[in-house]
């Protein structure tokens, strides 16, 4: 998908990073609106960001913006957006907040896991 028409419909991860990934996009765009995105999603508790082929000229910059990106999830609650920490002890690997942490613990006691 063209970079210019990317909706958090198109993000394979919850909206708590969705502020992150449009910081990044902008300014991805405002180098080359021309860019494909191939996909953005969670995968073991981070941000993934996936792009198509671009000028290399933008190489160095772009691969900047998607780290930055990428490192402020880590802290960042994936689901409400609050400060979060990497939890791997609820079956899966997120990264939550206290608050979303004890509502994931909340309903795994709920459904018997």
């Amino acid at each position: 998908m063209k970079i210019t028409e990317v909706t958090n419909d198109f993000f394979e991860c919850d909206d708590g990073w969705n502020n992150i990934i449009y910081e990044a996009l902008d300014r991805i765009k405002a180098l080359d609106s021309n860019i494909e995105v191939y996909q953005i999603k969670e995968k073991f508790g981070g941000l993934r960001i996936y792009l198509g082929a671009y000028d290399v000229k933008y190489d160095d910059a772009i691969e900047q913006i998607i780290l930055e990106a990428e490192t402020k999830a880590w802290d960042t609650c994936e689901k409400c957006g609050q400060p979060g920490t990497l939890r791997n002890d609820i079956g899966w690997i997120l990264t939550l907040c206290d608050n979303c942490y004890q509502e994931v613990l909340e309903r795994k006691k709920n459904r018997g896991y």
